[in-house]
């Protein structure tokens, strides 16, 4: 079986609107008979998330197939709820408990680096996620909605990585 990791935040107007995908997908994920275990909102921290993966490799448990985390991000971290954050959720430190996993990042500017040395130092299977700001526009130029338009792009990404496509076949699709 399928298993995955869903991060959400939702505390300002961006996460607010990003949270909206993977809320969608478990939807999806529930047909395609996928395990879901998910931190939201104020449970989305650095100590709750490194307990959970932790705790998943003492039972013996393998790694999450699948990591999607929606949140704010920069360069070299996952912030989880806030920029103003005393620690973010995940960076150079921590990203390694997600060895072994695909990761896919709904966050600014985390592919960078973040999500390279992910791939390259810390045993992550793969990542997609943005070079640069993620902006997942409202509005509707006649019959064009940017917003429908990114998510059902980004839920073919999704689907694809859970039906076990990898990385390099779900870019070239």
């Amino acid at each position: 079986m399928t298993t995955a990791l869903i991060l959400i935040t939702s505390h300002d107007l961006a996460t607010y609107r990003i949270s909206v995908v993977p809320k969608l997908l478990l939807h999806v994920f529930e047909r395609e008979h996928v395990e879901v275990e998910k931190l939201e909102r104020d449970n989305v921290t650095r100590d709750k998330f490194e307990e959970l993966l932790k705790d998943r490799k003492d039972r013996g448990l393998p790694p999450f197939d699948l990591v999607l985390y929606a949140g704010h991000g920069t360069r070299e971290v996952w912030w989880g709820q806030d920029e103003e954050a005393e620690e973010p959720i995940c960076d150079f430190e921590n990203i390694g408990l997600l060895a072994g996993s695909v990761v896919i990042a709904l966050a600014c500017d985390t592919m960078q680096r973040l999500g390279k040395q992910a791939v390259t130092r810390k045993g992550v299977r793969g990542y997609v996620g943005w070079n640069s700001l993620l902006y997942l526009p409202d509005e509707i130029l006649g019959e064009h909605n940017f917003q429908a338009e990114f998510l059902r792009t980004f839920f073919t990404i999704v689907l694809a990585a859970v039906r076990g496509w990898s990385i390099s076949g779900i870019v070239k699709e």
